[in-house]
């Protein structure tokens, strides 16, 4: 982030530096003592090493999920659900009014529309968060067998080396080793050249996921204008990004105009949140009655999903603005 928005962040180096020496690596499901509170994490299923923090302290007892996904994918496993009781929740609402489509039906149609890319000797691009969505492409692909050059460009490259040293942080690791040598990691020109190559069908995998940055702005621009290739996006697109931009309008902008995208835009929606189902269910697993927070949701997602949880569970629940305090 420093290097990215360094001047639109509150920290410096030295601040991160102070950090990290400070930072102690934690495991899941052991309670931790900090002063006159305890808290313990869980797997919240959302990225490696994600977590819902349940937090004791004077005698009340709190979880904030975070975000969190309960449903297994081709990367991880979904997040423990907890059967405790509690006085409060605090719960991500992102996806609190929606229902999602069968993950395993979404990679199949994923898969469906990249051979017939590969058929037609055509490159796919697909734009990819660093930290989970990359990985769990490369092992779609190699659950499937896809049979393609395939390569992984920009910061997800550094993850990969992560999650390979922390085995324990994703569902299936023999899965991940055999995606690590299927697909390419990139290491120089050579390797985008070949991929980019018009005579060799390839996958190529690259961050940022909104094309915010990233190697993906490198890859589209060369590829943009044969509608034999396909620029295939994996996540939630948010307004304003320059991926939104192009599933709206077909459109980008390359030097300094907005130009039509003749390859063919498809949208696969592989979702690391729970959706309305998910929510729900979780509230519903918890003893207790505890007062509810419904934050991190766009529009009225948040609004709308406390007072379902009224409604339909009989809990108290709000979904605070900016600056509200509340006493447990």
């Amino acid at each position: 982030m420093l290097r990215i928005s360094g001047k639109y962040i509150p920290f410096e180096a030295q601040e991160l530096g102070r950090m990290m020496h400070y930072a102690t690596p934690l495991d899941y499901d052991k309670w931790m003592q900090a002063n006159s509170f305890r808290f313990k994490l869980f797997n919240a299923g959302h990225i490696p090493g994600s977590s819902l923090i349940l937090l004791e302290c004077n005698g009340k007892r709190i979880l904030y999920t975070g975000d969190f996904n309960d449903l297994d994918t081709a990367l991880l496993t979904g997040a423990s659900l907890l059967e405790e009781e509690l006085d409060a929740v605090i719960i991500e609402s992102t996806y609190s009014q929606k229902l999602r489509s069968d993950r395993q039906k979404i990679e199949l149609e994923l898969i469906k529309a990249t051979e017939n890319i590969l058929e037609e000797n055509g490159t796919i691009c697909i734009p990819a968060f660093s930290v989970g969505r990359s990985q769990e492409i490369m092992c779609i692909l190699t659950k499937y067998a896809v049979d393609a050059f395939c390569i992984v460009d920009g910061m997800a490259r550094a993850v990969n080396q992560i999650i390979t040293a922390n085995p324990e942080s994703i569902r299936d690791y023999n899965l991940f080793l055999d995606a690590l040598k299927k697909i390419h990691s990139v290491r120089n020109k050579k390797d985008r050249d070949r991929a980019l190559s018009k005579d060799l069908p390839s996958v190529i995998i690259a961050p940022a996921g909104m094309l915010t940055g990233g190697s993906v702005k490198y890859y589209i621009k060369k590829l943009y204008d044969d509608p034999r290739n396909g620029l295939f996006f994996v996540s939630f697109q948010v307004e304003g990004t320059p991926g939104y931009k192009i599933l709206k309008t077909g459109q980008f902008q390359y030097k300094k105009k907005f130009v039509d995208i003749e390859a063919q835009i498809k949208h696969f929606e592989l979702s690391s949140h729970a959706d309305r189902t998910g929510l729900l269910e979780l509230l519903k697993n918890i003893q207790g009655t505890p007062k509810v927070f419904c934050m991190h949701g766009d529009n009225d997602s948040c609004t709308i999903f406390a007072q379902e949880t009224i409604e339909n569970l009989g809990l108290d629940a709000v979904a605070p603005s900016v600056g509200d305090t509340f006493k447990i």
